[in-house]
């Protein structure tokens, strides 16, 4: 029993001693493995200057390790580092040499990069007409808030360790998007009018970041050609109807008012609804902010249309046709670094962001019939009297109306008062986008057509010919459509629901990349969410 008991202890000595020889293995390992860890992220940090290896070497060094037993593969430079660092140390056992076991190795590898982001935005704001309201808080409304919370925003991505790494767009969207002239100068739009500068969609156009291929920049440089263009379609963007779909009482010559910025066209026309492009001047960028005004219907999906489509890199060819005084650049034309914006989808190290914010939900869009667009209309112009009348083969004057809106156009008429006959050779007929320059949808549809014969049904049935209506429904599913592309293309979307309902929020949440994408905010929360939203993009900007 006693050598038995003393065989079992010498065992028990034995086995305790392999458990200290493997516990010290153990120690010496996780050691090699924690400081590989740390000397890759150092060696890998963009802001350090020294060489990758020297940092390397020196953490081993000050932890007392072999350095001739580590290997250090570096690929460094001022954008981007990866540090792969493997390492080895012997342990030498105690015990497991009765084993015939007279050391074991300790080994590691640890890899760390970190590059710089190239980020590409496009923030899209909602100015309808409901953002001049009072927000939550009841002390200003949506539209100021919203400037402050963008101000900052943009203050916080755009700073010096950025400079020349972060463009940022900014298409401001109530029922329509002001591209401006410059843009659809590069594109193959219709030339009904130059009055204003917006495009109308089809349904089908939304399921798509493309635009159109026919660029007239691109194509005046020999770039692309007809049978081989790069933008997705051949047919021509139609342009937007110049038109006044509200207003009945305003802006046409036989009338005491004439107040053009009374009016609210479906395609913004004020230089402070112009879409910008491509720019990293944040004073300038608040400058535009800090000048959007409010009005109108909302059509989210035409804003998400357009942001996405100048994150597409097929938008490069319109962005190097426009002028370098261009109004859609902040200032002196698009910055040098930026020539080879946007960058490809599948580019290394770059980002592309599209924040859309809205405080309501898309409502009807009104677009003009093909009949009324362009072509000459039904009215004509004395430019001796400045009035303008309708062409009948008889008129009907009813009490109490000035009869200066109902004069029938012939070779003669008949002056109601005097029943002298005139000739009326000297007036010009107008054409459709003249008439709407002048005059309201209601306008016309009431002086001109109901106020004729006093027939309601003159009046809705001439409205109705006039305007083709896009109900929210429909541009709900347009804007997932959009949203859906943009993601296609691994855009990262980010919403902001602003005040909005519980319908609304189900669509926004819908467009943004994911739920932990979409902000549901009230008030000066709006900040908070912007806020979030860029230390997100900062986050994402440095990738270990």
């Amino acid at each position: 029993m006693i050598v038995f008991g003393l065989t079992i202890f010498v065992m028990m000595l034995w086995v305790g001693g392999m458990a200290i020889d493997f516990m010290r293995f153990e120690h010496d390992r996780a050691r090699v493995q924690y400081t590989l860890d740390r000397a890759a992220l150092a060696a890998a940090a963009l802001n350090q200057p020294l060489d990758c290896e020297d940092v390397a070497l020196d953490y081993f060094n000050k932890a007392g390790l072999d350095t001739t037993a580590i290997n250090v593969v570096g690929d460094c430079n001022n954008l981007s580092k990866t540090v792969q660092i493997s390492a080895r140390t012997e342990v030498k056992s105690m015990f497991l040499n009765l084993l015939g076991i007279d050391e074991m190795v300790a080994s590691g590898t640890s890899t760390a990069e970190e590059s710089t982001q190239d980020i590409e935005i496009s923030l899209v704001v909602d100015v309808s007409g409901s953002m001049g309201q009072l927000d939550n808080t009841g002390s200003q409304t949506k539209l100021a808030s919203l400037k402050v919370a963008a101000n900052e925003f943009m203050a916080t991505l755009l700073t010096a360790d950025n400079a020349d790494r972060v463009s940022i767009n900014i298409i401001p969207y109530n029922m329509q998007v002001n591209a401006g002239e410059d843009v659809l100068d590069q594109l193959n739009v219709t030339d009904e009018h130059d009055y204003s500068h917006c495009v109308d969609f089809a349904a089908d156009d939304f399921e798509t970041v493309e635009i159109t291929d026919d660029v007239a920049g691109a194509l005046s440089l020999g770039e692309i050609s007809l049978d081989a263009s790069p933008m997705g379609n051949t047919n021509d963007l139609q342009r937007t109807g110049h038109f006044d779909p509200y207003y009945t009482t305003i802006d046409h010559p036989n009338t005491s008012s004439d107040d053009n910025v009374s009016r609210s066209f479906v395609c913004p026309v004020t230089d402070a609804s112009r879409i910008t492009l491509m720019s990293q001047n944040l004073p300038r960028l608040q400058d535009r902010i800090n000048a959007l005004t409010s009005g109108g219907n909302t059509s989210i999906d035409l804003g998400v249309k357009w942001g996405s489509y100048f994150l597409n890199p097929k938008a490069e060819l319109v962005l190097d046709g426009l002028p370098s005084d261009s109004d859609n650049f902040t200032d002196g034309g698009r910055p040098t670094v930026f020539d080879d914006r946007p960058f490809d989808y599948d580019r290394d190290n770059t980002l592309k962001i599209l924040v859309v914010m809205t405080d309501g939900i898309n409502t009807t869009q009104y677009s003009l019939d093909e009949d009324y667009a362009e072509g000459d209309s039904t009215l004509w112009w004395d430019p001796n009297t400045s009035e303008a009348s309708t062409w009948l083969s008889h008129y009907k004057q009813r009490p109490g109306w000035n009869n200066d809106y109902f004069m029938s156009r012939g070779d003669y008429y008949e002056d109601y008062f005097s029943g002298t006959r005139r000739h009326a050779s000297h007036d010009e007929r107008l054409t459709w986008p003249e008439v709407w320059a002048m005059m309201g949808v209601k306008y016309f549809a009431y002086y001109y057509n109901y106020a004729r014969d006093w027939d309601a049904d003159e009046y809705y049935d001439t409205r109705n010919a006039v305007m083709n209506y896009t109900y929210a429904g429909e541009k709900n599913d347009r804007l997932n459509d959009a949203c859906t592309a943009a993601k296609d293309e691994e855009v990262i979307v980010y919403t902001i629901g602003f005040e909005v309902s519980d319908a609304s929020a189900v669509v926004m949440e819908n467009c943004a990349s994911s739920a932990s994408n979409f902000f549901r905010v009230e008030g000066k929360e709006i900040s908070e969410a912007f806020g979030e939203i860029a230390n997100a993009i900062q986050r994402l900007k440095l990738t270990f």
